[in-house]
């Protein structure tokens, strides 16, 4: 299944983003809600290097 926009669950928390699953629906857009700045350090980093490697292979 391919899909125009993904809504990252948990606010792009670590576990949020499974990288099989983000390759799998391959996702023109990603979503994140999150507060800038916030004391949980949303959205996390690897998180966005996942969507980030994913969109640069296809």
């Amino acid at each position: 299944m391919k899909v125009d926009v993904l809504k990252v669950g948990h606010h792009g928390s670590k576990t949020s983003s499974n990288p099989d699953f983000i390759k799998e629906i391959n996702p023109k857009l990603a979503l994140i809600s999150v507060g800038e700045k916030n004391r949980y350090g949303h959205p996390n980093q690897e998180t966005l290097e996942t969507l980030k490697k994913t969109k640069s292979e296809y």
